[in-house]
């Protein structure tokens, strides 16, 4: 249902499956010649992001925190 937060047993498969895919893209654009390097969202953009995906009202919070992860990857 929109809105109900995601069960901790399929959201760790959801993870898991994200990270495996996210792998094997990573693994064919290497080795095509590619610097690959995989971000996931640190603490701060987890927690700004929370457990309800299908929230809008975190939108901002989440925008600002993945782009202060990103100034500081960058450095």
């Amino acid at each position: 249902t929109g809105g109900a937060a995601v069960p901790r047993p399929i959201w760790r498969a959801l993870k898991a499956a994200g990270r495996t895919a996210a792998e094997l893209e990573a693994s064919a654009l290497r080795r095509r010649g590619a610097r690959v390097r995989i971000v996931r969202p640190d603490r701060d953009a987890a927690d700004a992001m929370g457990g309800d995906f299908m929230a809008t009202g975190p939108a901002a919070e989440v925008l600002l925190a993945g782009f202060r992860q990103g100034r500081a990857l960058a450095r």
